[in-house]
């Protein structure tokens, strides 16, 4: 059975590098994006069977990823981000998020 997609959309190497560590312990195939124009193109190419998404990213916020990715995938999508208030997390999971894990997070 092939390896399962996990796409990490994060501007952040470091987020990147401790989160391709853990997933690929674990046995996932990680694909790396690190800005949010060059995201949609690579969900479309790659097919990911879980999207890591960050709200703060250069060119194309994770919101709005996120918005195209429901008009074309049913995908699961995990927001990780530093934007923590009320009403960012019910906007993120309104739009079609499916949860909401806040930076900085704990590996343990």
């Amino acid at each position: 059975m092939a390896e399962e997609k996990i796409m990490i959309v994060d501007d952040e190497l470091v987020v990147h590098e401790i989160l391709t560590h853990y997933l690929k312990r674990e046995g996932f195939q990680v694909l790396s994006v690190y800005s949010g124009d060059h995201a949609m193109d690579k969900i479309v190419t790659d097919k990911p069977d879980l999207i890591l998404l960050d709200i703060l990213l250069p060119r194309m916020d994770g919101l709005e990823i996120c918005h195209e990715i429901r008009k074309i995938s049913d995908v699961p999508i995990i927001f990780i981000t530093s934007k923590d208030a009320t009403h960012e997390i019910a906007l993120g999971l309104g739009i079609g998020g499916d949860d909401y894990i806040k930076k900085p997070f704990s590996t343990v």
